[in-house]
């Protein structure tokens, strides 16, 4: 038999059961009041955004999307070097979006080298995922403030859904550079006067 304190939390949790769990999905439902004062409710589109950066694994060019580049994972781009960035858009709820514009905002060490700052995607259906791909490639060296730094790269997806719903989500990742250190082109000479001992 349950104690007054068990009961207490399986009866607490079952009513905010829904509230909890199901939070996500009501920011995809529109409810109107009908003529009448019925209430009619319908499912809207709803986006989700999923911003990942490329990081070569092997020399034949393998490769896989990572979620965070920061200073703790030990990845980090010079001077000349391009990161590629893969956004990615799915619409996760039920009703068609005819436009979805993705927006990017590179890093200042980063300069764009291909893709577009702004695209749109056209006709995401409900559960379809659509892709944008950007990159930027490191500034030189002397323009780079700090000899090691990040910063964090955002991309938002917004769109009106065909019921006039407006949606928008939006990722980030966080990208580290890292200047080359030069080596000496000669090594300076020494000879027997320039000892510290004499």
């Amino acid at each position: 038999m349950l104690n007054p304190l068990a009961k207490t939390s399986i009866i607490t949790l079952a009513l905010l059961a829904p509230v909890l769990f199901a939070a996500s999905t009501y920011a995809a439902v529109r409810c109107e009041t009908q003529y009448g004062g019925a209430q009619v409710c319908v499912k809207t589109g709803a986006l989700q955004v999923n911003k990942q950066v490329k990081v070569i694994t092997g020399k034949a060019g393998e490769h896989e999307w990572r979620d965070y580049l920061g200073m703790s994972a030990g990845v980090r781009f010079r001077p000349g070097e391009e990161a590629t960035f893969r956004i990615q858009v799915k619409n996760v709820g039920d009703a068609k979006f005819d436009k979805v514009t993705v927006t990017d905002t590179l890093p200042a060490f980063l300069g764009l080298s291909s893709g577009n700052l702004t695209s749109d995607l056209i006709n995401l259906d409900s559960g379809q995922t659509q892709e944008v791909f950007i990159s930027g490639k490191v500034i030189p060296a002397d323009r780079l403030a700090k000899a090691i730094d990040c910063a964090v790269n955002t991309a938002e997806a917004r769109g009106k859904d065909v019921s006039g719903q407006d949606a928008n989500d939006k990722d980030s990742v966080e990208v580290c550079y890292e200047k080359a250190v030069g080596q000496p082109t000669a090594l300076p000479k020494a000879g027997f006067g320039d000892s510290a001992l004499w």
